[in-house]
């Protein structure tokens, strides 16, 4: 335990290791949810039921998930290990979140 935060928003994160998950879409909906609000950022997600060609009525965040070369426009935030590996840019939300607690939302 070494992120300064994790302490703090342990128990939010608790459920996701003790309940089983049928699909992984289950999972990662719940923890982006847990993340948002977390952040206290407000997000209607939904998922279609089928793959939609015309997006005008929407935003459509599908390009995001492309694999694709990053010029990494994410700011440094401090990291417990910074000082031996350096910045380590593209990790997840909730390394974010363990590391910088309420500034989090301030952030991302």
């Amino acid at each position: 335990m070494n992120s300064p935060f994790f302490m703090y928003y342990q128990d939010d994160f608790r459920p996701f290791y003790e309940k089983k998950y049928e699909f992984l879409l289950d999972f990662n909906m719940e923890l982006t949810q847990v993340i948002l609000d977390l952040a206290h950022m407000k997000a209607n997600l939904e998922l279609t039921d089928s793959y939609c060609r015309n997006t005008q009525d929407m935003t459509d965040l599908r390009g995001l998930i492309e694999p694709q070369e990053s010029s990494d426009p994410f700011r440094p935030y401090w990291q417990v290990f910074r000082q031996r590996h350096g910045f380590l840019s593209n990790l997840s939300a909730v390394d974010l979140l363990f590391n910088m607690g309420p500034e989090f939302g301030t952030i991302i």
